[in-house]
Order: C-alpha cells, then structure tokens, then sequence
C-alpha cells in the first residue's frame, strides 16, 4: 500500500485487500511493534485510518475482549444507580469471577467496574440481566458490531467465554 489503509467495505476485507494477509502489514514510515500477540490493529479513532495490523481477519477466540463490546452497548442504556440482586447462576459462571454472593445487592456501577476491571464473568451475567437477559444483550452487541463493521465479529455470550460459533 502507497499509505494507511482506510476502512472500505467495498474494496474486500475492512481496511482493504492487504488486511485479508495472516501476517504484519504496517503503512509506510511506521514501525511494527514485536511480535507479541496473535492478532492487532492499529488504527486512528476518528478517520478511521489503519496504522498497521496482524491478522485482523483470523478467526479467534475472543476472551474477555468481548466484554468491551458489552460495555459499549450496555453503558448508554443502563442507570449506574440501579440496584441488581446476585443470583445463584451469577455466582456460578465459569472463569474469572469478583466473587458474588446470591441475594447480595450491587448497583449497576460496581458491576461495570468488576466487568471491566478484573474481567469478571459473574458481573457481566449480572449486567446482561439488569438489560433484558442474554438474547437481549447478544442482539444489541451484534448489531452494534455491523455498526462498527466489526464484520468478524460473532456474539454467542457477552462475557467473551468460549461459544461454539462465537
């Protein structure tokens, strides 16, 4: 490529036909960063210009990297001040957990900041609920990531645990 990429659906894979390559591509005059991770992007916020990538189209498992998605489509339309009562499927979720207790109440808040801040799937279930329930919160992520042209993206569970398809 003469330059960064842009992000144009039309053209084949977002950010153009070199992105669609398994390995390192960076624009001219940038340096890749070490080899440190399987997949990555690089890119600027508000042009959308691409930096440089390393597989942004490989599909991969995506972890608890999926709950900054959850906390994109859940941060606008839930209250901070709303109180959720922990269920027993909460404090059962599998992985990394904060530690629920059943019938302990948490506001919306202290679960945004379990979520995010030690990747907590307890909290996440808890949030999915104060939305709606699961299928609820799986929509809304998936259409915000065709929003986003997060095309790669595949929402099976909001807190990023393995999913068959996802």
């Amino acid at each position: 490529a003469s330059g960064p990429a842009s992000a144009d659906p039309v053209s084949g894979p977002i950010g153009g036909g070199m992105l669609g390559s398994p390995g390192a591509v960076v624009a001219p005059g940038v340096h890749p960063p070490p080899d440190v991770a399987a997949s990555w992007l690089v890119a600027d916020m508000d042009s959308g210009v691409i930096f440089g990538a390393k597989a942004p189209h490989v599909r991969l498992r995506p972890a608890s990297t999926l709950k900054t998605l959850t906390a994109l489509v859940l941060l606008p339309v839930l209250t901070p001040t709303t109180v959720y009562t922990a269920t027993l499927a909460d404090t059962e979720m599998a992985g990394t957990r904060v530690g629920m207790v059943a019938g302990a109440t948490y506001t919306v808040d202290e679960l945004f900041r379990a979520m995010l801040l030690p990747s907590a799937n307890d909290a996440t279930h808890g949030l999915e609920n104060v939305a709606g329930g699961p299928a609820r919160t799986v929509a809304a992520m998936m259409a915000e990531a065709r929003h986003l042209q997060a095309d790669d993206t595949t929402v099976k569970d909001p807190s990023g645990l393995d999913q068959r398809g996802q």
